[in-house]
């Protein structure tokens, strides 16, 4: 269950990013079981990847330090600090560099598996 969760929400992110990537300059890199994304003005990445021994998903944010991620299957992938879900806090730090005319509510939808 764990690892058909974490590639959903990988495939996702990287999908809405990848959405992103044209209008925003962005530079998106996909590898297995990671995803990293550059944004120009921030002067390092954030690196998204799934660690499988604990069941976690894991993000590093330049803005805002480590975050670990646990699935919930009713509330889907839940920070263990403040238990927000997921693509809210991305999206609350990604939205200061995407023009307003490109937010969407679809950014804080997740997909379950």
């Amino acid at each position: 269950m764990f690892r058909e969760s974490a590639k959903l929400l990988l495939d996702t992110l990287f999908d809405r990013v990848y959405d992103l990537e044209s209008f925003l300059n962005w530079d998106i890199n996909e590898r297995e079981e990671a995803l990293e994304i550059k944004i120009p003005e921030i002067s390092s990445v954030y690196l998204i990847h799934q660690h499988n021994a604990l069941e976690q998903i894991w993000l590093s944010s330049p803005i805002s330090g480590g975050w670990h991620f646990v699935f919930n299957p009713k509330h889907g992938w839940i920070d263990t600090r403040g238990k927000r879900p997921f693509f809210l806090m991305l999206f609350s730090e990604f939205k200061p560099y995407i023009p307003e005319f490109l937010w969407k509510s679809s950014w804080l939808e997740e997909k379950s598996a």
